[in-house]
This record gives structure tokens, sequence and C-alpha cells, in this order.
């Protein structure tokens, strides 16, 4: 959720291709901290490999303009992002992929429940119609539930450090999308 902010206010501050490159720099964090969160030593292969990932992504996206509030947002972007596999990653031996995944749909969908009640108005969720309600189940199975299940998977098969470098593929999905 932290991490939406973040871009949201981030593209307030900075063109997005300076949200998406501090983003694609995760294959460093990953590459650094995950093993010894897995109880190993960071992979040579794996640190020389994320600053390429990087730099690939650098080449696709750009950099752009920003001001110092957008490199902050940035900033806490990329750290959201690591922090979603590295918290992840002390508990998949005990839960597993599945367990992660569902403590991590459940609370989310708890903390939106509470942000609802706080900022918004219960009621307006009467006024939805079934197209919106469709998008919010196609959201909330496959881009969330679904999406934190491969992840998880792909983390416990592979490791935080190698899942890392995956990530490398999001900014030419993003730019082939785009075009």
């Amino acid at each position: 959720m932290l991490f939406n902010v973040a871009v949201v206010r981030g593209v307030a501050h900075a063109e997005p291709a300076v949200i998406a490159v501090a983003v694609a720099s995760v294959p460093i964090l990953l590459g650094l901290m995950g093993p010894f969160l897995e109880g190993r030593r960071p992979s040579r292969q794996v640190l020389l490999a994320a600053p390429v990932v990087v730099a690939g992504a650098v080449l696709v996206e750009g950099t752009g303009r920003t001001d110092a509030a957008g490199v902050a947002w940035a900033a806490l972007a990329l750290g959201c992002e690591a922090a979603f596999t590295l918290f992840a990653v002390p508990v998949l031996r005990r839960h597993g992929p599945w367990g992660v995944s569902v403590h991590a749909v459940w609370l989310g969908a708890l903390m939106l429940v509470g942000l609802t009640v706080v900022f918004e108005s219960p009621s307006d969720l009467a006024s939805l119609g079934p197209t919106q309600w469709a998008a919010a189940g196609y959201l909330a199975v496959m881009v969330t539930a679904v999406a934190f299940l491969l992840w998880h998977r792909t983390v416990a098969a592979v490791g935080a450090g190698r899942a890392g470098l995956l990530t490398g593929i999001a900014p030419l999905a993003a730019a082939g999308a785009g075009s």
C-alpha cells in the first residue's frame, strides 16, 4: 500500500522513468540482503548480474527529471519493493508460499477496509456496478493473490537474489505494453 502511495506521489515530483528505474534497482538489494536472510552468502554471479539488469532498465526506461521530493518518493518505492520480498524470506520456510501469500493478502485487505472506513464513505460501495466489482475481483484475485503466490513460489525455489533478477523483465514488458 505504501508502495502505491510512493509511486503516485512520486510521479507528481518526478517523471515516471525516475520511479521505474528506482524500482528496477531492486535486484541489487535482493542480491545483497536476500541471501543473508536465507542463511547464505550473496552469490558472486547474482551480484555481477544485478547491475546489468538495472542498467538494462535504465536503457529501456531512460532517466527523466525529478526534484528532491521525487528522489525521496523513488527511494521509498524501492524500499517497499525490496521489503515485500525481504520480509517474506524469513517466514517462507515455515509458512510456505501459500501461507505467506494468504497472510499478505488478508492483512492488506484488512488495512484497506480500515482506510476505507476512515477516509471514504463505505456507503459509496452500493453505487458500484457489476463492471466495477468484476474489475475489483480481477485485481484482487489475479493481480494480487495469484501474483503474490507465483512470486513467493519463485523466491522459495530460487532464492531472493536470483528472483530479484527476474524483475528486469518488468521494464521490457512495460515498454512493450506501452508501444
